[in-house]
């Protein structure tokens, strides 16, 4: 427990200077304010944290700190947030992380939006961008985006997979990123009117999605065909219609993909082998009430999806995998008044992150440990708030 109050110690000094004696004198800013904490993972073996923040000067930075030591948090990076913007970061693995960044530059005169993969080593060397001028030495121009990540290839040691203009300026490419050495090598070459693609458990490209304006029909999504070898458009619509269709992901057998579509004027989730040559989806989940917009969930060691980031009228969520239904249901016994967010697990799945909050508390950091049945708070999205009684929501007619 020691170790882990080093956190929200180091934390309090990165507070903004906000003085009130009462809760009626708690000033706007405060409410007005970034979080303190946007977020917290977990490294893959959960030895680590790190820590999304908004520091006392304004800037968003990335900390890390070792829970196996005595230490504090570590400033690995930070951003002023008007010439360079953190976006997020993710572990690729227990000694780098990878952070997307946006800038805004000239072109030909025209403020353009920007966005790199950068990376960072743990003890704070190695700050760089991921993509290097060399690597796009067929286009006229440097790519402006240059952040989208498709696959992280968790079977993968050294190996990412990234969207990007690589050999087109028009279309993106998908390419092989070995984040340690710089390398890149392209996997899947520019398709005419490809805006976007989408791998499979197995990080192969077999979903892309099309636009044409001058078409009536301007969307249109591609899917490849392993046995025949080939790609074959499986719908089209027009751009904010009811025939509107969104590939969520891929499961165990290759051609079995969730994807979600319209039902009765509400979105809903299908699921549908599209090796086929008339398509049969077969409704997952829907929802009387509400349009269900939400990504597949899945877990370390299973490419079957487990369930949706959707949550039921209870704010719980579609969870499909009994292990793992047992799990969430016992957190959010131990959290009747709560919603609770899973966040980052380690890769064997025993420490884990949670987010607590409602509508009367501000949001609060947990680090799990299954095996030992323990929950210690590490931290708190608005610490400057923890002690005031705060009101309820209230319906107002």
């Amino acid at each position: 427990m020691k170790n882990i109050y080093f956190l929200i110690f180091t934390l309090i000094f990165l507070l903004p200077n906000y003085t009130f004696s009462s809760e009626n004198q708690i000033p706007t800013e405060v409410f007005g304010s970034p979080p303190l904490i946007e977020s917290v993972k977990l490294s893959p073996t959960g030895n680590k944290i790190a820590v999304f923040a908004t520091l006392k000067n304004g800037d968003s930075a990335i900390l890390v700190r070792d829970l196996t030591k005595n230490e504090p948090l570590k400033l690995l990076v930070s951003s002023d947030n008007k010439y360079l913007k953190l976006l997020g970061f993710n572990w690729f693995n227990e000694e780098i992380i990878l952070a997307r960044a946006w800038f805004s530059a000239n072109f030909y005169q025209t403020k353009r939006d920007n966005t790199r993969l950068l990376k960072v080593n743990v003890d704070g060397s190695g700050f760089s961008s991921l993509f290097k001028k060399k690597h796009f030495k067929k286009l006229p121009w440097l790519p402006s985006f240059q952040a989208g990540i498709v696959d992280f290839l968790p079977e993968d040691d050294d190996n990412i997979l990234v969207e990007v203009d690589i050999s087109n300026y028009r279309f993106p490419s998908i390419v092989k990123l070995n984040v340690k050495k710089n390398t890149i090598s392209e996997v899947r070459k520019p398709k005419t009117d490809v805006v976007s693609w989408e791998t499979d458990r197995s990080g192969k490209a077999r979903i892309g999605y099309k636009y044409n304006d001058i078409k009536k029909k301007q969307r249109s999504i591609i899917f490849f065909d392993l046995e025949k070898n080939k790609w074959r458009t499986i719908w089209e619509f027009e751009n904010f219609s009811e025939d509107e269709v969104s590939v969520l992901g891929f499961g165990e057998e290759p051609n079995k993909v969730w994807f979600s579509k319209y039902l009765d004027g509400r979105k809903a989730i299908f699921s549908a082998d599209l090796s086929q040559v008339n398509i049969e989806p077969k409704l997952v989940y829907a929802h009387p009430t509400k349009d269900v917009e939400a990504g597949l969930r899945y877990k370390k060691g299973s490419d079957e999806p487990i369930g949706l980031y959707f949550r039921d009228d209870n704010y719980h969520l579609i969870t499909w995998d009994k292990k793992e239904a047992k799990f969430e249901e016992s957190i959010y016994k131990e959290f009747p008044d709560k919603e609770v967010y899973f966040g980052s697990r380690s890769k064997d799945r025993n420490k884990y992150i949670l987010f607590v909050e409602n509508s009367s508390t501000p949001g609060v950091f947990y680090l799990g440990n299954q095996k030992k049945g323990t929950l210690e708070l590490i931290a708190e999205s608005y610490p400057e708030l923890s002690s005031l009684s705060l009101p309820g929501k209230e319906i107002v007619n």
